[in-house]
């Protein structure tokens, strides 16, 4: 399961829940694997082990939720746990398929999400919280510098809540969904650079949903709208039922419609929340 297939369509990546693949007696979801599509081999490495804050917590595993485009790197989110889970402490992980090695990111949390990557495996977005009652807040991990900063929310306004987050695929920009209003779903896309976190665009419409797909080079958003209503009274936000649709060019800012039947409830993508 989390599986995940390489933007060059090599090798797909997955944790590992199969006996075959690993160790006889092992717990198998602490194990994440790579199978080459083209040779059929298959490769496995075992999750790290606990250290620092989750030494001597008897549970663990590992969620695997990014591929880099090579398919060289696996972002992971890997969690320890206590037999009551009163204890519960996540961090972000990447392997190294070439360098068989795992590098631990971040810092230890009860709240650590990844949610997205760029093609290279250069930068990674996530969300963390030291509570479950915190508020999470969005960081941009670059693995080349080692540097990780703090995302503002900028032209969404400093009560926003984190939605969904897109890197494009040149690792340039970073498209970010905040939830200005939870109770009504008021929603606003900022985009900044990834180099200095420099916000080049926004947008905020009503109906607004999330932006769930960016084009390589970040010029095309790909949105979500949602709509009234009528019936029940409600807007139904972020393509679960979406009788328009539309993208978003980046550079001057302009909405292109492209209308669905209102037939059309099926979404043609649908992303992680």
């Amino acid at each position: 399961y989390w599986g995940q297939i390489s933007g060059n369509g090599r090798y797909v990546s997955m944790v590992g829940q199969v006996s075959s693949f690993t160790p006889p007696g092992t717990d198998s979801s602490r194990w994440v694997l790579r199978k080459d599509l083209r040779t059929g081999r298959v490769e496995t490495s075992r999750m790290p082990k606990a250290s620092g804050p989750t030494t001597g917590l008897p549970n663990s595993g590992v969620e695997l939720q990014a591929v880099s485009s090579d398919g060289r790197f696996s972002a992971d989110e890997v969690w320890y746990a206590s037999d009551d889970d009163q204890v519960a402490i996540r961090r972000i992980a990447v392997f190294d398929w070439v360098a068989h090695r795992w590098s631990m990111l971040g810092s230890y949390g009860a709240i650590r999400i990844l949610q997205a990557m760029s093609a290279d495996g250069r930068y990674l977005a996530y969300t963390a919280a030291d509570s479950a009652w915190d508020e999470r807040e969005l960081y941009l991990l670059d693995r080349q510098t080692g540097t990780t900063r703090h995302v503002g929310r900028g032209p969404a306004g400093s009560a926003a809540r984190h939605y969904y987050t897109q890197i494009s695929g040149d690792g340039r920009l970073l498209v970010t969904t905040w939830n200005r209003d939870i109770a009504t779903y008021d929603m606003s896309v900022v985009v900044q650079r990834t180099s200095d976190l420099a916000v080049v665009n926004s947008m905020h419409a009503a109906r607004l949903g999330a932006a769930s797909a960016v084009s390589h080079n970040g010029r095309w958003v790909l949105l979500s709208f949602g709509r009234a209503d009528a019936a029940a009274g409600r807007m139904s936000i972020a393509g679960t039922a979406r009788p328009g649709g539309g993208s978003w060019s980046r550079s001057p800012g302009r909405v292109v419609h492209r209308p669905v039947t209102a037939g059309a409830w099926r979404s043609p993508m649908m992303g992680r929340r």
